[in-house]
């Protein structure tokens, strides 16, 4: 049996890069300063990596650090 992933957080993720791209163009369109477009660009920057942080798997502290997880162990040796 095989665990597939959540999706949810690196959908929601993209979901603020397309948002903050019609920010940058909001920003362009209206002449907003050079510096608007920048706080933009690192308020996405900062919520994508806070989004991906807390939606990321975690790992089973009990799991050898060497193996996957999920990995199959061969039995075959």
């Amino acid at each position: 049996m095989t665990h597939r992933r959540s999706q949810a957080g690196l959908i929601l993720a993209g979901g603020v890069v397309i948002a903050a791209g019609f920010g940058v163009a909001l920003a362009e369109a209206l002449r907003f300063p050079r510096g608007t477009v920048w706080i933009v660009v690192v308020a996405a920057i900062l919520l994508v990596a806070a989004i991906r942080g807390i939606t990321r798997p975690r790992r089973d502290p009990a799991a050898p650090l060497d193996k996957e997880p999920g990995a199959r162990v061969d039995s075959r040796l």
